[in-house]
């Protein structure tokens, strides 16, 4: 064929065109006006050219359109054979065929590259299946309906505590399920569960097109059979290797239960908030009845805590609750469940959760605790389900206290010096995290070590760390009536011993800062206050840090650790003598225990205790509390009574007396602040009850700028000291024997006057550094009826009359530097600043 040889033109040539009018210019001009278009801007034409066909009635091959000529040529508009005018091509096919003709050889080789790629990967991808799929088989289908059931747990007086179990959870049938809630659950978790065998792959697929947008595990796309599987067995987190495992699970589920089997399970399991877990306790717990009785609104309310169950929970967010509940119901009627009418009454609806339950929140702390110890008395294996457990708990004070303990904590995170995100603001941005200010509290029988009152925290259901059983932490000053004891006991000390008060070298303490001045936190005052020479009374009183190191170094660290053991601490101690004030963690319920040797004579109570008695299925007692007698002497009788006269007046001379309100006189304790201010104690006991509160962070750090132990732990302490009727009771001391009938007689009382902090005794005239209140008896040797022999000749008083002032005039103080760094900086550079004159320094 000739190489200039025109293509085939179409048969039927318009008419109008110059006989000399070829396809090649055709083409040009088609080209031309192609150009010229696409350079000005495009207008629409409504009039429709006459085709030739409309006077024929048949289809023409071609439509009119302008050329660059000003004239008309008709356009192809049928499909034209292989290289017709139609395809603006030349001769030899289209674009794409000369492409695949030209590339023959090319394409070939890459179809076979991509289909031995494609053999390489289907064998791969099925060994991997084939992998998941084993590691599937490997979980005992039979626990997934072994739902642990519930032990009854009763108070003191026989009120019900609460389920024990391994979380608070009541089985169901599918029979005490009302349709709606099972309507509310498919709506909003699995639209399609009746229709697929485990899995549903178009949920899937949405869920992965959202991941891969968010770059992570964003939405799960889970069935409520793949949820049911990973609610069964301790598969990992939100990961893709965990939801493949998923998948193999759900449809070994789907082979072995049958849809209804499965809906009972996982109402059972799922957790609904609050520490609920499945319908029937999320019921009883939200709304005070039980899940057959549950109207629409409320079960469209259980079904939507799934998604978010802390966020959601309708006590602490009860309008995020009311709105996702009305997704839910919203999803109902979409799916034909529920009328327009009947969305609109129901989302209208208050959500009315039970105020009084949220109010008597499940003491879940206590619970697990109570949980805990039955194991361990019964055996780790043994099945707790349809046993009574007695304890020694008495629930309306449980109650009382947690209530306390929450009201307290709130006033500390409202202060100006809290800088902290309160538990109310994050609870408001709806933050599961648990890292706000928390507290604990425990109240138990001195004598018997039964545990009335356990507060191990704020919210179980942010943390289940109870910090009554579990924690460790810094007594701080807390500490020193046990060291005070022991010194008292060892002999190395008496009450009217002379310490010195002064500036000390931190790094013989190694607290804080290596370098620097010991501070005086421990006397909870803004200022270091350093008073010369004192007594040990008025240094265990006042906790005074630098007199108190300086009385515990003769003994040691390592006298001192085994003592504490002795005590009933079993944490290891630093080692260094920081020890002596308290930086040496201890657990809290071992701390609070040993303040029991004071009104115990010297001897430490039992090992506390929360089970009295557990009764069987039908009735019988299987295990009754024993061993309560109380432990060797600790300290001997002599110094309990010495350390009960001192802490028993330590309340009363705190800087906050209004703190211990009507207790004043009938109680005895002791505040405490750790370094830094990270924990605030406050412990003590009257003639029944040993009791300590503890506030901080379960990661330590300041609880507030210049707020110590007297301004949070002290005011605690005291409020719940009225709701075990402290105040009603007179301090009885107890021997080695057992309580006392009466309280040993005091050497008179002198009641508040001037003590003299140098001798201990009544203030006379000359007495330079001086002290109000009544801080001396019989004990110390020093005659209480005589003013101090130190600064004075010796006088009698006569006690009736008004006490003695010192002379103002004569009253001087040492030159001591000032210094505002307590550690880290060198408060001996201030003497430079020191006039010749005498003059302080300013």
């Amino acid at each position: 064929m000739s190489s200039d040889k025109r293509p085939s033109e179409p048969e039927g040539r318009p008419e109008g065109l110059p006989k000399d009018y070829s396809f090649s210019d055709f083409q040009k001009d088609n080209r031309a006006t192609r150009d010229e278009d696409d350079s000005r801007p495009q207008q629409r034409n409504n009039t429709e050219p006459e085709a030739d066909s409309q006077t024929t009635g048949e289809t023409s091959a071609y439509s009119k359109i302008p050329i660059s000529h000003g004239r008309e040529v008709e356009r192809n508009t049928t499909q034209e054979p292989r290289g017709g005018v139609g395809t603006g091509v030349q001769n030899g096919g289209s674009p794409v065929k000369k492409f695949f003709r030209a590339n023959r050889n090319r394409i070939l080789v890459s179809s076979i590259v991509v289909l031995f790629l494609l053999a390489l990967c289907v064998p791969a991808v099925l060994v991997i299946a084939l992998q998941y799929k084993e590691r599937a088989e490997k979980y005992d289908l039979d626990t997934v309906g072994l739902v642990e059931g519930g032990s009854i747990a009763v108070d003191v007086t026989g009120k019900e505590i609460g389920q024990v179990t391994l979380r608070d959870r009541r089985k169901i049938s599918l029979d005490g399920v009302p349709q709606h809630l099972i309507d509310a659950l498919v709506a909003t978790e699995d639209s399609r569960f009746f229709e697929h065998d485990g899995v549903d792959f178009k949920g899937i697929a949405r869920a992965a097109l959202a991941n891969l947008k968010a770059g992570g595990i964003s939405q799960g796309g889970s069935t409520i059979t793949q949820q049911l599987a990973r609610h069964s067995f301790d598969i990992g987190g939100r990961t893709f290797d965990r939801k493949f495992l998923e998948i193999f699970i759900a449809k070994r589920i789907e082979e072995r239960f049958t849809k209804e089997e499965i809906l009972t399970h996982y109402l059972n399991r799922i957790y609904l908030g609050s520490g609920y877990w499945g319908v029937e306790a999320a019921a009883n717990g939200y709304f005070g009845k039980d899940a057959k009785n549950l109207t629409l609104p409320e079960a469209a309310t259980l079904c939507a805590i799934i998604k978010s169950p802390t966020r959601f929970s309708p006590f602490r967010n009860p309008d995020k609750a009311e709105a996702a509940r009305n997704r839910t119901l919203e999803r109902m009627q979409v799916l034909g469940m529920i009328s327009e009418k009947e969305y609109d009454e129901f989302a209208s609806t208050d959500l009315e959760a039970s105020k009084e339950r949220a109010k008597e929140e499940r003491p879940n702390y206590l619970l697990a605790a109570i949980r805990r110890e039955a194991l361990d008395v019964l055996g780790q294996y043994t099945d707790l389900e349809g046993l009574t457990i007695h304890t020694s708990v008495n629930l309306e004070q449980q109650r009382a206290v947690k209530d306390l303990l929450d009201r307290n904590l709130r006033q500390i995170e409202s202060i100006n010096g809290f800088t902290h995100a309160s538990r109310q603001s994050m609870v408001a941005n709806g933050s599961d995290s648990s890292d706000y200010l928390q507290g604990a509290c425990l109240v138990f029988d001195r004598i018997t070590g039964d545990v009335e009152v356990a507060v191990g925290g704020r919210d179980f259901a942010d943390s289940q760390f109870d910090r009554v059983w579990q924690a460790k932490r810094k007594p701080g000053t807390a500490i020193t009536p046990l060291l005070y004891a022991s010194l008292l006991d060892a002999g190395q000390l008496r009450l009217s011993t002379k310490l010195l008060d002064a500036p000390m070298d931190n790094r013989k303490v190694m607290i804080g800062g290596k370098e620097g001045m010991l501070g005086e936190w421990g006397a909870e005052r803004g200022e270091n206050d350093f008073e010369g020479e004192i007594t040990a009374l008025y240094a265990m009183v006042a906790n005074k840090n630098g007199a108190t190191v300086r009385a515990a170094q003769p003994f040691g660290v390592e006298s001192f650790s085994e003592k504490l053991a002795d005590f009933g601490i079993t944490s290891e101690t630093t080692g260094y003598p920081n020890t002596f004030l308290g930086e040496s963690a201890v657990r809290f319920h071992e701390f609070v225990r040993t303040y029991s040797v004071f009104p115990n004579g010297g001897s430490l109570s039992p090992e506390l205790r929360l089970v009295a008695k557990i009764e069987d299925k039908e009735g019988s007692v299987i295990y009754t509390a024993s061993g309560t007698e109380l432990s060797p002497q600790v300290v001997s009788a002599e110094t309990a009574e010495k350390m009960n006269r001192v802490l028993t007046r330590v309340p009363e001379v705190l800087p906050v007396r209004a703190g211990v309100g009507n207790l004043a006189g009938k109680v005895a304790g002791r505040n405490g602040m750790s370094h830094g201010q990270e924990d605030a104690w406050f412990v003590g006991y009257n003639d029944q009850y040993v009791w300590g509160v503890w506030i901080g962070f379960d990661k330590p750090k300041p609880i507030a700028e210049s707020v110590f132990s007297v301004d949070t732990a002290l005011p605690l302490w005291s409020a719940v000291g009225s709701v075990i009727g402290a105040g009603q009771s007179t301090l009885q001391y107890v021997t080695s024997s057992g309580p006392s009938a009466e309280e040993p007689s005091q050497a008179g009382d002198i009641g508040n006057r001037w003590v003299c902090m140098v001798s201990g005794a009544p203030a006379g005239p000359h007495c330079a550094h001086t002290k109000l209140g009544d801080l001396t008896w019989k004990g110390l040797e020093v005659d209480q009826k005589k003013i101090c022999g130190v600064h004075e000749k010796t006088q009698t008083i006569n006690l009736t009359k008004a006490e003695v002032e010192p002379n103002l005039f004569e009253r001087s103080q040492p030159v001591l530097p000032k210094v505002d760094i307590v550690i880290g900086g060198n408060p001996w550079a201030a003497r430079e600043d020191v006039k010749a004159t005498g003059g302080a320094a300013e």
